[in-house]
């Protein structure tokens, strides 16, 4: 953790975590198998591999879109041939945001796949019928191709909203519940409204998370990439943390701590995990 003063005066502190700090730190997003009588090289149905969300990213979105890509975390755990594990995603877009007469709310369409499958394993996404007024329902299958142990993967990239150019969006405002195969919440977050142009820059939403349980022991790392930090596009008093910022990586959470990194220039900025 760095901190550092704005030219107008004030202070900011900026978090990040390097590759070699990820990985060196793995470990708050790999729930331990619970002890077994059973042999190490056996599975059983109580030692099944379980996922948690370990990253979110935010691309260089607008005020209409934010492209999102959600990254998954195996705990350690042997999988044998034709074993499978099972996550459903729910996207509400009925808490996106409407308040900007002059830009048209994007809906929200499936993600698509960006790690469909390799040598050991096999992803599959299908949707389910939209319910409650159009919330959608997708569902997650990780399937085992051969044996092998998930505690040789870590952190990767299994989902992504593009952007609205491409007809791939997520919702600004979208609530976004990820659960296990039994229907209960491991993390649910809303999705943040970023990078407003000057006449609109007090319309920034936060990222808020909602809540998280079972395998999802921490809070995610959470990525923003493409922003920068100029006076006249923050305002005179410089940008601050939560909503209507004139910030566009602000990050709340349930205890209503707030945490945003600033930097000058483009590039990508990491805001650690949070247990």
């Amino acid at each position: 953790m760095m901190i550092d003063s704005f030219p107008w005066g004030g202070e900011y502190v900026i978090t990040s975590v390097s590759r070699r700090q990820l990985a060196k730190g793995a470990a708050w997003s790999v729930p331990v198998a619970a002890a077994s009588a059973v042999p190490a090289m056996a599975a059983s149905p109580n030692d099944m591999t379980k996922l948690s969300i370990c990253k979110l990213h935010y691309g260089s979105g607008d005020i209409n879109t934010n492209p999102l890509h959600i990254h998954i975390q195996p705990s350690n755990g042997r999988m044998d041939k034709g074993d499978s594990i099972t996550c459903e995603l729910t996207v509400d877009d009925s808490t996106r945001y409407t308040d900007l007469g002059i830009y048209k709310p994007q809906n929200s369409t499936a993600p698509n796949l960006t790690y469909a499958g390799n040598s050991d394993w096999t992803l599959q996404l299908t949707p389910g019928p939209a319910v409650n007024g159009g919330t959608k329902k997708y569902t997650l299958t990780l399937t085992a191709n051969r044996s092998f142990n998930m505690n040789n993967y870590g952190c990767f990239q299994v989902l992504q909203w593009t952007d609205g150019n491409t007809g791939n969006v997520i919702a600004n405002g979208a609530t976004v519940t990820f659960s296990d195969s039994s229907g209960n919440t491991l993390l649910k977050w809303q999705t943040p409204r970023r990078r407003p142009n000057t006449a609109t820059k007090s319309y920034t939403r936060a990222m808020k998370f909602i809540s998280k349980g079972g395998s999802q022991t921490c809070y995610p790392i959470v990525a923003y990439g493409s922003f920068t930090l100029n006076p006249s596009y923050m305002g005179s008093d410089g940008p601050k943390c939560g909503e209507s910022s004139q910030n566009n990586t602000s990050t709340i959470y349930p205890d209503g701590y707030c945490a945003f990194a600033q930097k000058r220039g483009g590039g990508d900025v990491d805001l650690a995990s949070r247990c």
